[in-house]
């Protein structure tokens, strides 16, 4: 039985992979019943995920948050963090895009939680700038700011440069917005020059925007 749901999820995540999202969830929606029916919550993680996947390919929002949770929970239980902290990403994005900022939030939170219970820092810092992107649409500059600060630092120890480089972006953006403008110039002059020195003309733009505001 276990090796059939297998073969079943695994078709499923093929035709995702192939572009084929509607195919997909038919298969993959078959592979979690199986899964659920069975109780084995290492198949319910492989078939939850890649279904949500296929319905946000699909504009399914609601269906594809749906999932996001049942995977979520499963890789959790299997103590399999990474994925399970990925999927809460997913689902927080999706919120965010249907304009459920406290939601969103609310979803990277429990990813930065999950992340740091696998010891995985650069998860918890990428789950840091998201919270930071929620609490920015929500009007909270400062903890915003401080979070932004947060994942930056953790990029930087890690030599994660294009990271640093768009957190610095970030950064003096929000200062902008909080008209701490003096501020703003130095992060927002780093960065551009990382990219332009990278050849990413449009980033580079984009800070240079920013600085010319400041």
């Amino acid at each position: 039985e276990h090796d059939l749901n297998r073969a079943v999820y695994s078709m499923g995540y093929c035709q995702y992979r192939l572009g084929e999202a509607a195919e997909a969830v038919v298969t993959l929606k078959q592979a979690l019943k199986m899964s659920q029916d069975s109780g084995n919550a290492r198949s319910i993680a492989h078939s939850a995920g890649p279904l949500a996947d296929s319905y946000s390919e699909q504009g399914q929002d609601d269906e594809a948050i749906a999932a996001y949770e049942i995977a979520v929970d499963a890789f959790y239980e299997i103590e399999d963090y990474y994925p399970a902290g990925i999927n809460c990403l997913a689902m927080g994005e999706l919120h965010g895009k249907n304009a459920r900022q406290t939601r969103a939030l609310e979803c990277f939170i429990r990813a930065f939680n999950i992340f740091q219970t696998g010891g995985d820092a650069f998860g918890a810092a990428r789950a840091k700038d998201r919270m930071a992107a929620a609490l920015i649409d929500l009007d909270d500059l400062p903890q915003a700011l401080q979070h932004i600060t947060d994942a930056m630092h953790t990029f930087e120890h890690m030599d994660s440069f294009e990271r640093v480089a768009y957190s610095k972006y970030r950064m003096g953006k929000v200062l902008v917005l909080m008209g701490k403008y003096v501020q703003a110039v130095e992060p927002l002059r780093q960065s551009a020059k990382f990219y332009r020195e990278a050849s990413d003309w449009s980033s580079a733009a984009l800070a240079e925007a920013q600085l010319a505001e400041a």
